[in-house]
């Protein structure tokens, strides 16, 4: 019998056998069998038809469910075994559970009692709530618990009309858009940033404005609009280029700044090195006129340069420049995330693995449930567990154990 995903406890024992380095030689004479009989236990020509066996094969392979990994088999009543997948790790079920409270309240039928609801005091996105995602190690576990209260709160504020909610509502989107995007909902982060400019009017704030068009072109981006999404990041750094009496003007030349990079990462993506080069030198002449020290803006800047040297396969120049990024102690959690998981792809890619792992440790190190919540990091890790280096896999084993991964 198959698992749904196509494997059967042959496999299963196989992957779990690769994943710590095991020979086969190695793992047979640790369960008191030859090697040719595991052979055919991975290759589903023979069951295993005996408890005890499986025990040594669970304590081998250091499994440290047992009764999970029990629960791979069952007995057909012929003495032969079927394999199961193992469920899925508790962080992953919970993020799958929250992804659907959110993906109903984006896309799920609004009722009569939805609309008979008064909206009551809208559960918004106070600075604080930004805060928490900036520099939280569990900021993720914080965004999925309180981002189904809020966007189902935010349902009936455009119709209510009241100052603010329209705003509220904005922010609510934004804020989502950008959880899903690390979580790997791509779609769903477009449709919810699309809900976000839908409510945008005439007379928002022009800051609010270009907020949303940069989120808006990262989610495109995401789902590989590159060229609208270069548009997008374009036509919002324009809309800032003459600055708007009343708006502050280092928060404006700050999101022209990112605008202008956010295009040269798309255009990266299109392989245009000339004009991602070419706006990235212009986002950071932009950001050399402001009035006054912006950190902030420069490191995000920094973050795209890297990203584009990244995608124009550019791997020594960027790593070359996030060792020369000085960030001052300034930087958030979720910037050094973003910034560490850029390095280790740009190591793997360069054929780097060991300072690729040292750089999955130290996403993990500014950011403890990213590797678990943020499916890029679990990709690359299991690209690194493809390569033949002792050290790789029992650093990447440790690391996927601690978050739930195996």
């Amino acid at each position: 019998m198959l698992t749904p995903a196509g494997n059967t406890l042959g496999q299963h024992i196989m992957v779990l056998r690769l994943r710590r380095g095991m020979s086969r030689e190695t793992l047979a004479a640790l369960v008191g069998r030859s090697s040719e009989w595991l052979r055919q236990v991975e290759l589903h020509q023979r069951p295993v038809d005996r408890l005890s066996v499986l025990l040594r094969l669970a304590e081998s392979l250091r499994v440290q469910d047992v009764a999970a990994f029990l629960g791979l088999a069952y007995t057909d009543g012929k003495g032969g075994w079927d394999g199961v997948l193992p469920s899925a790790p508790p962080s992953v079920t919970r993020s799958t559970e929250a992804s659907q409270e959110i993906r109903e309240m984006l896309l799920g039928f609004w009722g009569d009692a939805d609309r008979r609801r008064e909206p009551g005091a809208p559960r918004g996105i106070h600075e604080d709530y930004w805060n928490v995602w900036r520099f939280s190690a569990r900021r993720y576990s914080f965004a999925l618990s309180v981002l189904p209260g809020m966007l189902h709160d935010a349902r009936g504020l455009k119709a209510r009309g009241h100052v603010g909610d329209a705003e509220t509502f904005i922010d609510v989107h934004r804020f989502a858009a950008m959880v899903l995007t690390r979580l790997g909902q791509q779609q769903l982060a477009l449709i919810a940033i699309e809900r976000g400019l839908g409510a945008l009017s005439a007379d928002s704030l022009l800051a609010t404005w270009v907020a949303v068009r940069i989120s808006y072109g990262a989610a495109l981006l995401n789902n590989g609009h590159t060229d609208m999404a270069s548009r997008v990041f374009r036509a919002a750094g324009e809309v800032l280029k003459h600055h708007v009496p009343g708006e502050d003007a280092l928060t404006a030349r700050i999101l022209r700044a990112e605008a202008v990079s956010a295009a040269a990462v798309a255009e990266a993506a299109r392989a245009d090195a000339v004009e991602a080069e070419r706006l990235l030198m212009s986002a950071e002449s932009i950001l050399s006129e402001a009035p006054q020290e912006t950190t902030c803006g420069a490191l995000e800047i920094a973050l795209n340069r890297i990203r584009s040297y990244t995608r124009l396969g550019r791997y020594r120049q960027a790593i070359q420049l996030a060792e020369r990024t000085d960030t001052g102690g300034q930087e958030s959690r979720d910037w050094q995330a973003q910034l560490f998981l850029q390095i280790a792809e740009a190591y793997e890619r360069s054929g780097d693995p060991v300072a690729a792992v040292y750089s999955l440790l130290q996403v993990e190190e500014a950011s403890t449930e990213e590797i678990r919540f943020n499916p890029a990091g679990g990709r690359l890790a299991q690209a690194l567990l493809r390569q033949d280096n002792a050290l790789v896999r029992r650093k990447l084993l440790s690391l996927l154990e601690r978050n739930d991964l195996l």
